[in-house]
C-alpha cells in the first residue's frame, strides 16, 4: 500500500486536537513539530497524542530562524524544547524540523548530538499563508506520491497573518481524501527518501497517484 506522511508545525495549539483526532479516526498517525513555548497548558493533550499514536518532534523552542542564531543558541533552542516535550508528553523526540526549513544541515549537526534526524518536506500546500482551501487540497493532491512528506500547519507564530479558521477546512477534506488507498502512518513509519531523511507520519491511499514531486521551498514556511 501506498503511503504518505502527514507531518504539522508550529503547534500545539486550539486546532491540534481535532487535526489529531481526525487523522486517528481515518486510522492513522501524524508526526507533529512541536514549539516548545507552546506547550504550557497542552500537557494532557500532548500526552493523548502519544498515547494515540502520533509522533511528537522537536520543532525548537521558539521558532527562529536558525542560519541567524549561533551554535550555542541553537543548542539552547533544541535542548529546552528536547526537554520540554519530552517532560509534558513523556516521549523524548528523534526528529528535528528547523522553523522555515532554515539552515538544515547546521540543525541537523547540532540536533545529532542530542539524538535527532533533521527532517524536512517534500510537499507544501502553504496553509500558513494561503487563504483559499480549495487552493491547499490541490496543492497537496497534485505533488503528493508513495513516500512524500506533507509540511502541513496546526499553529501559527505570532507574525504569520495567513489563515488560521478558513484553512482548517483543508486538512479535513484533504485526510477524508486520503482513505481511498494511502496508509496513514507517521513520520517514523517512512523508509529514508532520496535524500536520506528519516521517515514522519503517514497516510496510506493509493488513488492520489505517484510520481508527482513537489518540493516545497523550505526557507519560506515551516
Amino acid at each position: 500500500m501506498a503511503r504518505v506522511a502527514l507531518t504539522f508545525d508550529d503547534g500545539p495549539s486550539a486546532h491540534t486536537e481535532a487535526i489529531a483526532d481526525l487523522i486517528a479516526g481515518h486510522g492513522g498517525a501524524g508526526t507533529f513539530f512541536v514549539l516548545g513555548d507552546k506547550i504550557p497548558g497542552h500537557e494532557p493533550l500532548l500526552r493523548r497524542m502519544v498515547a494515540a499514536g502520533h509522533e511528537l518532534g522537536n520543532h525548537t523552542f521558539s521558532h527562529p530562524r536558525c542560519s541567524t542564531i549561533g551554535e550555542d543558541e541553537l543548542r539552547d533552542e533544541l535542548e529546552r524544547a528536547q526537554a520540554a516535550i519530552t517532560e509534558a508528553s513523556g516521549q523524548a523526540p528523534v526528529l528535528v524540523r528547523p522553523p522555515y526549513g532554515d539552515d538544515p544541515e547546521r540543525v541537523g549537526a547540532v540536533g545529532a548530538g542530542l539524538g535527532l534526524a533533521c527532517v524536512l518536506w517534500d510537499v507544501d500546500p502553504i496553509d500558513w499563508r494561503e487563504r483559499k482551501v480549495d487552493r491547499i487540497v490541490r496543492r497537496v493532491l497534485d505533488g503528493v506520491y508513495d513516500g512524500a512528506i506533507v509540511d502541513f500547519h496546526d499553529g501559527w507564530p505570532s507574525q504569520h497573518t495567513g489563515i488560521r479558521e478558513s484553512g482548517g477546512g483543508a486538512r479535513p477534506r484533504f485526510v477524508s481524501a486520503i482513505p481511498h488507498g494511502y496508509g496513514r502512518r507517521r513520520h517514523g513509519d517512512l523508509p529514508e527518501n532520496s535524500v536520506g531523511q528519516p521517515r514522519a507520519g503517514l497516510v496510506d491511499d493509493a488513488d492520489l497517484g505517484t510520481g508527482r514531486t513537489q518540493t516545497g521551498d523550505p526557507p519560506g514556511t515551516g
